[in-house]
């Protein structure tokens, strides 16, 4: 139903009437979901009833003259029966809503255990990859300026030929993360919309993989080891340009990618844990550090604004 409607009618009304839908919903799961939405439709019917019937409701007051002149064995069966319907209710609805905070909790701390090794894996994958870069910008630098032997440029040549496949493993890895972390998005957005931080924060992540990906495709120098000329063909194909944007794009982001996922991995168990005494104390004894950290995290958002404004 909702495809023909958004066949038919126009974005700019489409999308109102998804929202009113949506509000309406809510507002009719409320009233026949739950205790307070039948205690809100029994007393609106009970002072609306005179629209749907000639006689009148009885009022408060009247209701309680009725109750004080039955007699005392009508009084005790209607006092009993009230606690017992009563204490029913409100045993179902404790019952019900500690089920659904126990299960919200769980999910919560299942999604939030996935971040971190959805993220702890993206760590890895960008650790191999700087390391591999950073040593082809070595090995180029050492060859320039003639500082090395030619026995010991060989056997960086062929280090990094040996330790290029596990470098293309990893950017293909951190490829399909680039991929999965909107998948790992979309399969918990209900849950993070539960909390005002934790979808901005992982969508920040996100877009924190998307600005390294997107420089590391650089070229890996193949050579034929045999050949006299295969130092001059390594540095023909080492592209040191290429090799630093991407460095710089992860000093630029790393940081902030997993201080902004450590930060929706929070929001998802704060509920869970809360907060303590020993939790305070043992911030402030680490007071330098969260400084530092907020400050290169504060100096790398507003780099990403100012990139942005130009």
């Amino acid at each position: 139903m909702l495809i023909k409607l958004l066949k038919i009618l126009p974005p700019s009304i489409s999308y109102l009437t998804f929202y009113i839908i949506i509000s309406i919903v809510i507002i009719f799961r409320f009233l026949l979901s739950s205790v307070y939405g039948g205690l809100t439709i029994s007393i609106c019917l009970y002072y609306y009833f005179e629209l749907f019937s000639s006689s009148p409701p009885l009022s408060a007051l009247e209701l309680l003259d009725w109750a004080i002149s039955l007699p005392s064995e009508y009084k005790t069966a209607i006092l009993t029966s009230v606690i017992t319907v009563t204490g029913f209710a409100v045993a179902f609805h404790t019952a019900t809503i500690n089920w659904r905070n126990q299960m919200k909790a769980q999910l919560k701390n299942q999604a939030a255990n996935e971040v971190e090794n959805f993220f702890a894996f993206i760590a890895q994958n960008i650790n191999t990859t700087t390391i591999y870069i950073e040593s082809l910008i070595k090995i180029v630098n050492e060859i320039q300026k003639g500082s090395s032997t030619i026995e010991s440029i060989d056997f960086s040549i062929c280090y990094a030929q040996g330790k290029a496949q596990e470098f293309l493993d990893a950017r293909k890895a951190l490829s399909q993360a680039s991929i999965d972390v909107h998948r790992l998005i979309g399969k918990n957005y209900s849950l993070l919309t539960l909390n005002f931080s934790a979808l901005p924060l992982l969508q920040n992540a996100a877009s924190s993989l998307s600005n390294i990906t997107n420089k590391m495709w650089v070229h890996v120098p193949i050579v034929d080891l045999n050949s006299n000329t295969y130092i001059q063909s390594f540095l023909n194909q080492a592209n040191i340009s290429e090799y630093q944007d991407f460095l710089d794009a992860c000093n630029n982001n790393d940081i902030k990618m997993f201080g902004l996922s450590g930060g929706a991995q929070g929001a998802l168990n704060s509920p869970i844990i809360g907060f303590s005494f020993p939790q305070v104390i043992h911030l402030l004894s680490k007071r330098k550090d969260f400084k530092k950290i907020i400050m290169g995290l504060h100096e790398q958002l507003n780099d990403d604004i100012y990139k942005t404004k130009s």
